[in-house]
């Protein structure tokens, strides 16, 4: 599907659209109608968030990818509610003034309308498994080709 056609989908449904920004241990969450007025931001806890879903309509969650958006992701698709993730090198640009979690679920917004963004495919658990095996591997390879770096700087 084109850019254009997925923005157009978007705005065919009911709903809001919902940005989300995965902090640590709070969610700032920005709303906009299907249209991209914003409606309103809230800042939820992981209880919270999770009840928030419940009791509204939802038209699309936006995030930036990282492993736990994919998570999340899936954890919405579970509950019928379509979610995106978003290559978050493409949001700082839309980010306004300092950077901050509330500002980055804004920006989240407005990076959705952008037809040259093209969403990240949400991983399953198994290739994100995979993908931890792989980046631990290369961690352990730059480890042992700096110990014997510093083995022979020694000698």
């Amino acid at each position: 599907m084109n850019a254009t056609a997925r923005i157009q989908k978007i705005q065919s449904r009911t709903g809001v659209v919902v940005g989300v920004d995965i902090a640590e241990s709070v969610f700032p969450v920005c709303e906009a109608d299907t249209n991209w007025r914003r409606l309103g931001s809230h800042r939820l806890s992981c209880s919270q968030f999770e009840r928030w879903f419940d009791n509204r309509e939802i038209a699309l969650v936006i995030m930036e990818a990282c492993g736990m958006a994919n998570h999340w992701s899936r954890w919405l698709k579970q509950r019928g509610i379509e979610a995106e993730l978003l290559p978050p090198h493409y949001i700082r640009v839309y980010v306004k003034r300092n950077k901050t979690d509330a500002a980055d679920a804004a920006a989240l917004l407005k990076a959705a309308r952008c037809a040259d963004i093209q969403p990240v495919r949400i991983k399953t658990v198994e290739q994100q498994a995979l993908q931890t095996l792989h980046r631990t591997r290369l961690i352990r390879m730059g480890w042992r080709i700096a110990t014997i770096n510093a083995m022979r700087g020694a000698c």
